[in-house]
């Protein structure tokens, strides 16, 4: 992110990216962690500085892309071969393959809100600032936390990586005060997360793949960070 905020300043003004976990390359992002995985980085693409969400067909119903007609002869071709090839839990675009499907449309549900919710906070999340917050006790980077902030506006992102297991961890905030109120502004899912302000930081005890996001009084973070990127805009 570092290095696509820094590398925006090479072009004309207003560039972004496509932010995407499964293309027709990937593994059905269902077979990475099930519904809470798809709702994590859903939340991570809705909130990134630069980033477009992009989802792959089948994603809003937890499709895990696998077809039973693996190996089976198709009458017809627009290949020189006709056996059906399918890459196990791949998107398939070389046969004529079924309609997406998936039986968790609540995953779309999530993505409905988040959207809602990046409606809400446009500038802050197409305009503003990207801060990297450092965590204590986080070892193998399984917790994600960074701010986005725009004209004394401050959104805190916070993400379990890990599908299985909580991660606790202190997110480094300075001018963090330890009375300040969290209100998550994602909807719930999935084993639940505990979180509390404390002086310059906020202690997290988080879900299994749980996304959070947190509008927070820091006015002055963009002064008192050690690491601050734009992107030209």
């Amino acid at each position: 992110m570092k290095e696509n905020l820094e590398m925006s300043k090479e072009f004309e003004p207003g560039k972004s990216l496509i932010g995407s976990f499964a293309t027709h390359d990937d593994n059905s992002p269902m077979s990475n962690g099930g519904v809470p995985y798809c709702n994590m980085t859903t939340g991570v693409q809705m909130t990134l500085p630069m980033t477009n969400p992009y989802y792959v067909t089948g994603f809003e119903s937890g499709d895990r892309y696998i077809y039973p007609y693996k190996n089976t002869i198709a009458e017809k071709s627009m290949t020189d071969n006709n056996v059906r090839h399918v890459n196990p839990q791949w998107v398939d675009i070389f046969n004529l393959s079924r309609k997406p499907a998936g039986e968790n449309p609540e995953i779309g549900d999530y993505m409905t809100a988040m959207s809602k919710i990046r409606n809400n906070y446009a500038d802050v999340i197409t305009k503003g600032s990207y801060i990297p917050l450092e965590v204590e006790n986080n070892k193998d980077d399984k917790i994600i936390a960074y701010a986005r902030y725009y004209n004394g506006k401050t959104l805190l992102a916070v993400a379990n990586k890990d599908v299985n297991s909580k991660q606790i961890g202190k997110i480094k905030i300075p001018g963090l005060k330890p009375m300040e109120d969290l209100k998550d502004l994602c909807p719930s899912y999935g084993i639940l997360s505990g979180y509390s302000a404390r002086k310059n930081a906020v202690e997290v005890n988080l879900g299994p793949a749980r996304f959070h996001l947190f509008e927070i009084n820091t006015p002055n973070i963009e002064k008192d960070a050690k690491e601050v990127y734009k992107q030209n805009i």
